[in-house]
């Protein structure tokens, strides 16, 4: 179960810099986030993130 579904994983005294801290580092590694809005799925939020593949 997704860690979003289950209230008692949330914490109202969060910073709400993970998102920021993540975008940064999927962008640094050519990636992207995007959101998938909530009629899309039955929590309320949901992220999909896109990482390249590099071959040697």
């Amino acid at each position: 179960m997704p860690q979003g579904a289950n209230r008692s994983f949330t914490d109202k005294r969060q910073s709400g810099l993970g998102l920021a801290i993540s975008r940064s580092i999927v962008e640094k590694h050519g990636g992207s986030i995007l959101l998938i809005p909530s009629s899309e799925t039955e929590y309320a939020t949901e992220f999909e993130i896109i990482l390249p593949i590099y071959h040697n």
